[in-house]
């Protein structure tokens, strides 16, 4: 399979796309879970609170999800790994959720679909299999359009490929590459959207021994990152074999004001609030 990524070019003047000088908006935040049963239990995600911004709680889930392209599922003897298909549904050791090596599409929103940060999807790096490992290209809509999206990354070792795409899943706006592979050489984007520490541990069933926990990171983006100036109604998300090294990813999206929609409210209240002590006076 060789993933063409000029398939974004023909969405990039679709919806409304930002101009090209319009600065990205990646940002850092802090992840407000349950982590008692971590690393290997269920962690439920409570909150989030954006640095320098506001505190989330309202979120939309991913609930519908189309599988383009996906590499075929191995059936080796050897490690664990060999007899799954580059993304595989993966849960901890002891979480709820679905395990799937050669996922359907329900899989996918299985383990996106909810709060669950013990709940990913799981990609494998192709350094040891043959050159299609770890390739796939996967659409996910959320439950209701977005403003910013939300990543976790198993490992903090792994690049993903991410682009907003519509309702009938056209891709608009740019196409990013997020994170930083850090093993057998790496591969960095050097574009700046690198994996933060997210503070906590997961163990899942895909890492082959028990007690084995990874480090999680996370990272955000907004409209402007995209660059568009319309909510998203999903992602279209792709994995590079063997450079990207097999995200194992979580994302959640959520519809947040933008900071210019904030400043404009407050103004417009502001103003009402001005004229009706002036009417009181007269």
């Amino acid at each position: 399979m060789k993933l063409k990524r000029n398939l974004a070019i023909g969405g990039l003047l679709a919806g409304g796309i930002l101009a090209a000088s319009a600065p990205a908006q990646a940002f850092s935040f802090t992840t407000n879970a349950d982590f008692s049963n971590a690393p290997d239990g269920n962690i439920f995600l409570d909150s989030i609170k954006v640095d320098n911004g506001p505190l989330v709680t309202d979120f939309s889930f991913v609930n519908r999800a189309e599988i383009i392209a996906n590499d075929a599922v191995y059936t080796g003897t050897g490690a664990e790994s060999e007899s799954e298909g580059a993304a595989s549904s993966d849960l901890g050791d002891s979480a709820t959720g679905t395990r799937a090596n050669d996922p359907t599409e329900a899989d996918i929103v299985s383990s996106l679909g909810n709060n669950n940060l013990n709940n990913i999807v799981d990609t494998e790096d192709g350094q040891n299999f043959s050159d299609r490992r770890g390739n796939f290209e996967i659409n996910v809509f959320f439950e209701s359009r977005v403003s910013q999206v939300y990543f976790w990354e198993r490992g903090m070792n792994s690049v993903l490929g991410v682009q907003a795409i519509d309702e009938d899943g056209n891709v608009i706006g740019n196409f990013l590459e997020i994170g930083k592979s850090t093993v057998n050489g790496g591969y960095d984007p050097g574009n700046g959207y690198e994996w933060d520490d997210a503070g906590f541990d997961i163990d899942t069933q895909e890492i082959s021994g028990s007690n084995q926990p990874q480090s999680v990171g996370s990272l955000g983006l907004d409209l402007s990152d995209f660059g568009v100036n319309t909510h998203i109604a999903g992602l279209k998300l792709i994995s590079e074999a063997p450079k990207y090294n097999g995200p194992d990813f979580k994302v959640v999206g959520a519809s947040v004001p933008e900071p210019a929609t904030v400043a404009g409210l407050l103004m417009v209240g502001g103003a009402l609030v001005a004229a009706r002590r002036r009417k009181q006076e007269a």
